[in-house]
């Protein structure tokens, strides 16, 4: 018995605690001073690209990674390399890796691939890329490839 009068009092105090706790729809962010949904960089964490951005500006928000995947066929020795970045740190790349394509055997030699490198917003400003397609030994490229990537 005495268990079940525990349950019914604690059954009708916890309503009354939690009358106090309700949400408002009507909240005021004046006081904090910025966007919650900007605090907590709640933008899509990944932004794709290809060859097509060539000449373009990339934006992405702090923190955003930029997904940039370039055909490229590592068994005729051309492969794509990142010219060093000229300013200061706008973007840091993360890794750069090569995939054989869709379809293709990975444990063949030869065949094409897909050359991915993953770039990371990490200060507000602008960097200007480049990547060139050379092949091994060779200084002068074959193709050049140059975009801006904004960070805000």
């Amino acid at each position: 018995m005495p268990a079940t009068l525990r349950r019914i009092a604690c059954a009708a105090c916890v309503p009354a605690l939690l009358a106090g706790c309700a949400i408002s729809d009507r909240m005021d962010y004046g006081e904090l001073r910025s966007d919650p949904r900007a605090f907590f960089n709640l933008n899509p964490p990944i932004a794709y690209a290809d060859a097509s951005v060539a000449g373009t500006e990339v934006v992405l928000k702090r923190g955003q990674v930029l997904v940039l995947r370039l055909p490229e066929d590592a068994s005729s020795g051309m492969a794509w390399r990142m010219r060093p970045l000229a300013t200061g740190p706008v973007v840091a790349p993360v890794q750069h890796d090569l995939t054989a394509s869709p379809g293709i055997d990975p444990a063949k030699p030869g065949g094409p691939g897909e050359a991915t490198f993953r770039l990371r917003g990490v200060a507000a400003g602008t960097q200007p890329i480049a990547l060139d397609y050379v092949r091994t030994g060779f200084v002068q490229p074959e193709r050049s490839l140059a975009f801006d990537v904004t960070v805000r």
